[in-house]
This record gives structure tokens, C-alpha cells and sequence, in this order.
């Protein structure tokens, strides 16, 4: 990302362009984290695995009673479709019991799997960003 210092509006393009950039981070990153922990939440009924919901600004502590092994992958995408730089992104899940299988309740995930998915999208992202900035000095 290079900007003319002689040209009046170069600094405003390079704001846009690095806002745009931290935005597309941003709502890639959230997109992957759903992705990953619906993947990784244990499957009964498929009830806590229907239950992660995503928003901005704002937690949502939508419940809903769900008895589906589906993931709506496009859930993510349509709830970040608006993020812009400076948005707080939000995943949540309001399942009873959720907290009690991120403790490893169930045999399927082990316990934090919550946490190491989130630390896990962290390092993809600064490597992702690493690159992005190397290439693009």
C-alpha cells in the first residue's frame, strides 16, 4: 500500500484502503471462528452445535430450541456482511449447557475447545496479516 505525499486525497485513499483491509480481516476471521466451532461442538441433538450466533455491537443471546446436525455456514456471513473497522464482533451461545461441554462434558470435544478454536483463528489471522504486510510494505 503505497500513497503520494504531493497528492491531497492520497492519505484519505490510504486510510480507506487500511480500513477496508482491517474490516476484510475482521469479518474473515469471525466467519472462520464460526465455521471452526460449530465443527467442534459436541453433537447430540445438534442443538448447541445450531445455537452459536454472530452480531455486531451487541452480544446475541438468542436460544433456540433446535433439534438439526445442520450448520448454516451462511449465518456468519450475512451477520458480518455489514462490519465496518472499529465494530465489535461478537459469537456467542446462550445453549444451557454449553459451558458445561467447552469443560468437557462430552467425549467428542475436549475440554476448552472453545478457547483453542478462538487461539487458534488468532495465529491464522497474524499470519495471515504477517504476509499481507510483507507483501505489501
Amino acid at each position: 500500500m503505497h500513497f503520494d505525499m504531493t497528492d491531497p486525497d492520497g492519505l484519505k485513499r490510504f486510510e480507506r484502503k487500511v480500513e477496508d483491509r482491517v474490516t476484510h480481516f475482521a469479518r474473515t476471521a469471525m466467519v472462520e471462528a464460526f465455521r471452526r466451532i460449530t465443527i467442534k461442538t459436541p453433537v447430540d441433538t445438534g442443538n448447541a452445535r445450531w445455537n452459536w450466533w454472530c452480531s455486531i455491537g451487541t452480544i446475541d443471546y438468542k436460544y433456540d430450541l433446535h433439534n438439526s446436525l445442520v450448520i448454516d455456514y451462511g449465518r456468519a456471513n450475512q451477520a458480518f456482511i455489514r462490519v465496518k473497522a472499529g465494530d465489535t464482533l461478537y459469537l456467542a451461545n446462550s445453549t444451557p449447557y454449553i459451558k458445561r461441554l467447552n469443560e468437557g462434558w462430552s467425549k467428542q470435544a475436549p475440554a476448552r475447545f472453545v478457547e483453542m478454536t478462538v487461539e487458534g483463528v488468532e495465529n491464522d489471522v497474524n499470519k495471515y496479516a504477517e504476509q499481507a504486510i510483507r507483501e505489501n510494505p
